[in-house]
């Protein structure tokens, strides 16, 4: 199993369900668990906004993942994420 973690800023009226739908709309491969590990509500950019951490779990069922497989899984999520919402990485 590998994780990856992400940080990034969003507007507070963008809903937590619908980041975690995307997510899971993302179908990346060998992502497995997808977590919440932090809330940042500072002001950092402003009132508006609300940071999130996530988590993202990899796992392969036939077999040892490499760094490759999960970077390019990731990199699904991520770009995803960016075209979609609007964030602001942290």
């Amino acid at each position: 199993m590998m994780k990856r973690d992400i940080s990034f800023w969003i507007d507070k009226d963008v809903s937590f369900d619908s980041i975690i739908k995307l997510i899971t709309k993302s179908k990346a491969p060998f992502l497995i668990d997808t977590r919440l590990c932090d809330v940042y509500d500072g002001k950092k950019h402003g009132d508006s906004k609300i940071n999130y951490t996530f988590s993202f779990m990899f796992q392969s069922p036939d077999g040892t993942l490499t760094d490759d497989n999960v970077n390019a899984s990731f990199k699904e999520i991520v770009k995803l994420i960016e075209t979609k919402l609007p964030i602001i990485f942290a």
